[in-house]
């Protein structure tokens, strides 16, 4: 469960993020976004609740956020669609009710203007375009509340490798603890750092390494040189 303070600065960041499509990845701007005068540490650890930006380093974004935006974004073109379809419809149905030239009824000529659109077609059509929920509302942002209340944060893919290691499922939530002791690891984490420390957990053999993975995130830049250093020739 987040703290009170962790749920006020994560609200912020969700906020923004939804608004401009992604954070900073430094924390010091992320903590000068939050404002409130939020430190580098609170910000951090709302920082593991994003993920990386694709294309660029600089900036984190939010897998749930963008989901929400795709999908709304095919709604909005799912409803533009019909809109246009309905509109034809109306006009080739009203086109057909007109009278043809030199047409009579009850005997005499009939002699009407042409066919002038209902005073609405014009805002009907426009307003057809725009997405509708049942409800008649346009569809909402997804609730920051809800967002809030969310008490399994994503983990990125490196976090669920090194629960693994411990048996962890990839769906089981970490504790505070364990999300704070791995946000103060630095990030991205060296190539050479990663693979020296995974096989030392799934290859090595050694007998001694730490039993839990707090333990392990707590003592991750040690775990990374007795990985390095380790002989599993040597008795």
């Amino acid at each position: 469960m987040l703290s009170l303070e962790e749920e006020g600065a994560y609200i912020r960041l969700v906020a923004s993020c939804w608004q401009h499509g992604s954070i900073p990845a430094d924390a010091e701007k992320c903590a000068r976004l939050i404002g409130k005068g939020c430190s580098t540490t609170l910000a951090t650890v709302v920082q593991a609740m994003f993920q990386p930006h694709p294309n660029d380093g600089t900036k984190l974004v939010h897998d749930r956020l963008e989901m929400e935006r795709e999908k709304q974004a095919l709604w909005r073109q799912k409803s533009a669609d019909g809109g246009r379809k309905s509109a034809e419809k109306r006009a080739e149905k009203a086109k057909s009710k007109e009278p043809s030239p030199g047409e009579s009824k009850g005997g005499s000529r009939v002699v009407e203007p042409p066919y002038q659109p209902n005073g609405n077609s014009s805002s009907s059509s426009s307003s057809s375009i725009t997405p509708i929920s049942p409800n008649g509302k346009p569809p909402a942002p997804p609730s920051l509340e809800l967002e809030a209340q969310q008490t399994i944060p994503i983990l990125t893919p490196e976090q669920k490798e090194v629960a693994s290691w411990f048996g962890r499922r990839s769906t089981t939530a970490w504790s505070d603890k364990e999300r704070k002791a791995w946000a103060k690891i630095a990030k991205p984490i060296e190539p050479d750092d990663w693979k020296a420390v995974r096989w030392f957990y799934t290859q090595s053999g050694c007998q001694y390494l730490r039993r839990d993975l707090l333990t392990l995130l707590n003592n991750w830049s040690g775990e990374i040189d007795r990985a390095k250093n380790f002989d599993p020739s040597a008795k």
